[in-house]
Order: structure tokens, then sequence, then C-alpha cells
């Protein structure tokens, strides 16, 4: 009989440890990275009229999801130093997520979720007339926020840090010579050399780097004569 008791006694421990084993291990196992941020460059429009507020029609959105979020990329310039005051996409409102004014030039990102539609309207307002303004637009799905990471003001170089999963994202504009990302991001699109009725040669910029691991001390640059310019990269995830 005591012989029994003991044999049961270490076999109900062993099971236990064996359970406790199980156990331990079973949180791990349902432990997985997040899904690294897609985007999709989705095209540019510009507008060389003398207004206060530019509305592009019929921009292409993508592919519709629910968790689509669409990126503008705007870049104008006035004789003062006026900036963006409002963003819609779609007749939903955008977040301003910043915008750099160099002399009368501005460049800046506005975010906003539209899940519905495979295009659509953006509307920008600024606080003055200006003489001209453009949008670069990006598709943007398993964002984890719709908040910046960073923000980098610069003419023609600056350095960044993207966080693993993460983009970061670029536009810059320019009065007189061709200018374009030409390292650390893919350039998506150069348009110039823009003439309107105020001032010759307008110019505009864009690129953009997604990646799956972390990136640091990462070079991004412009390259092309700089000419009272404005170049913003935010970096998301």
């Amino acid at each position: 009989m005591g012989r029994w008791l003991l044999k049961s006694f270490f076999a109900c421990a062993a099971g236990l440890a064996l359970v406790s084993a199980a156990e331990a291990q079973m949180p791990f196992a349902f432990i997985s990275r997040p899904t690294a941020l897609m985007s999709s460059y989705q095209g540019f429009s510009y507008d060389l009229s003398n207004l206060s507020t530019y509305s592009y029609s019929g921009v292409n959105f993508g592919v519709p999801a629910p968790n689509r979020y669409v990126l503008v990329g705007f870049a104008a310039r006035s004789a003062s130093t006026f900036t963006a005051t409002s963003v819609t996409v779609a007749g939903q409102s955008a977040t301003i997520l910043g915008q750099y004014l160099n002399g009368g030039t501005v460049s800046g990102m506005a975010i906003a979720l539209v899940p519905a539609g495979t295009s659509g309207s953006v509307s920008i307002t600024y606080s003055g007339a200006m003489v001209h303004s453009g949008v670069g637009v990006w598709t943007l799905t398993n964002l984890q926020s719709a908040s910046a990471v960073a923000t980098f003001n610069f003419n023609s170089t600056t350095t960044i840090n993207i966080p693993e999963g993460g983009g970061a994202f670029g536009v810059t504009a320019n009065n007189s010579n061709v200018r374009n990302f030409s390292a650390g991001l893919t350039a998506r699109y150069a348009s110039g050399l823009l003439t309107d009725s105020t001032e010759p040669d307008r110019v505009y910029a864009a690129g953009d780097l997604t990646t799956g691991p972390s990136l640091s001390s990462l070079g991004v640059s412009i390259s092309g004569t700089f000419n009272a310019g404005s170049s913003f990269v935010v970096v998301l995830r």
C-alpha cells in the first residue's frame, strides 16, 4: 500500500510538472510580430492657379479596405508666409501631421482614414492665396497609429530613423531647378518645370521607403540646386 501511494504521488507530481511546463509555453505560441506597414503610391496632381483652396478631383485611392488610410503630401508657394490650415480627403477631415515653411514655400503631410471608394477628391485650404499647389498621394494599410513617429524639416539632406515595420514619406518643392529624392527614399515623381503667370519653373517631387527591419541614421538626400524650396518627411508605424 505504501509503495502504491508513493508511486501515485510521483506520477501526479510528474503530470503536474508536464502540465505546468505546457501552460508556461502556451502564451508564447500566440506571439507574432505585427504586420509591416504597406504603402502604395497613387499619383500626383497640381494646379498653377492663384487660389487659397485647391480641390483635386478623381484622385486615385486604390483598393478599398477597412484599415486603409490616405496620406497626402502637399507643397505650395506664395509671395507671403502662408501655410495649410485644413485638408479633406473624400470628404473626410484629414489630420495635418506637420509642415515646413521656408520663405514662401511650404511642404507637409496630412492623413485620413478612408475605407471606401477607389477614387475621390482631395482639397487643401491655405491661410492665404498661393501661386500654385501640388499633392502626392499614398494609400497605407497595417498602420498601427495615424500619429507621426517623427517629422523632419530640411532643404537638401537629413538623417532619419525608421522603426521595425514602419515607413518614411517625403515631399519637396523648389523653384527654378529640378530636384528629386536621390538617397534614402525611393523617388516617386518629379514634376517640372511648371510655369505659371507669377513665377516660372515650379518643381514638385516625392519619395518613400517602407521597411521590415528597423533602420537607424538613414541619410535622406535631394539632388539638384536648391532655390527657395521646402522639404518635409514623416515617419509612420
